[in-house]
């Protein structure tokens, strides 16, 4: 079985949100491909209703994001809970919300918003950049680094060793 290692350049960056102390959070990226023509539903959706109800469920909203291209309609998230059990408890919770249960009903009636759900947990890196800051205007770059079995460890040395300096002196985040 192959493993996929993710380091992804937009979450470096996204994952070090509590800079007071050290992030030993779950981070839950989430990828969603919205159906044909309804991601402008899914987006009304977030805004009015599943932001909230995340909060109210336990879950931090860390930051979202559309790519600049974007014709597969996709919708990329992250999430933060304390640890996967805390994530999981977030997650039957919110599932189980008599609220969501009747906006997701009604945000249906014309057909399914979501035609798949991705998800992958993540954890920073010791490098990570402590002053994120998700209002700042710029462009995301989600990367994604898949390393031979065993080779992961020389690749976070030199993101940590060489990379992420490299990145911040040509004015990359």
């Amino acid at each position: 079985m192959k493993k996929y290692f993710v380091l992804l350049g937009l979450l470096v960056l996204v994952v070090a949100t509590i800079c007071a102390q050290p992030d030993n959070l779950l981070y839950e990226l989430r990828i969603y491909t919205a159906e044909k023509g309804k991601l402008n539903e899914l987006h009304k959706r977030f805004r009015q209703h599943t932001l909230g109800l995340f909060e109210k469920h336990g879950m931090t909203n860390v930051a979202y994001w559309t790519p600049i291209d974007n014709p597969d309609e996709k919708l990329y998230f992250v999430l933060s809970y304390p640890n996967l059990a805390a994530r999981d408890a977030a997650w039957a919770a919110f599932q189980a919300d008599t609220v969501w249960q009747r906006v997701k009903k009604q945000s249906e009636m014309r057909g399914g918003l979501v035609a798949n759900a991705q998800s992958i947990y993540l954890k920073t890196t010791p490098y990570s950049p402590k002053d994120f800051k998700p209002n700042c205007p710029r462009v995301w770059e989600l990367r994604i680094y898949t390393t031979p079995p065993g080779r992961l460890v020389y690749l976070n040395q030199r993101f940590r060793d060489h990379t992420m300096k490299l990145f911040k002196k040509h004015g990359m985040r």
